[in-house]
């Protein structure tokens, strides 16, 4: 299993029609080839103004988040910074998964 998590840190004035997006948009993700299922959390406390959200994906395997890579992930990013512009960072990163309890 690989994880795919995604930091974002988004600005107070436009969290709540960024949670309403990111609902959607978790919900599309899980439609694509591989991907199992979600978490999204929240931090409570983000920096400067911002409110953080972090979204865990959880993948079949590493050939599966690939393949969303060469064919999707661009127009899904896209359409986040379409939406919502200057207002979000976003951080990524690849987790394997060693052991499971």
């Amino acid at each position: 299993m690989t994880i795919y998590e995604v930091t974002i840190n988004i600005q107070q004035d436009a969290a709540p029609e960024y949670e309403a997006w990111l609902r959607e948009h978790i919900g599309q993700m899980l439609q694509l080839q591989g991907f199992l299922s979600a978490t999204w959390t929240t931090a409570e406390e983000a920096e400067g103004g911002t409110v953080a959200h972090c979204v865990h994906y959880f993948l079949r395997d590493r050939d599966a988040l690939q393949h969303y890579f060469l064919h999707h992930a661009e127009a899904m990013r896209q359409e986040g910074v379409r939406l919502f512009g200057g207002k979000f960072t976003a951080t990524r990163r690849v987790l394997n998964v060693k052991e499971q309890w």
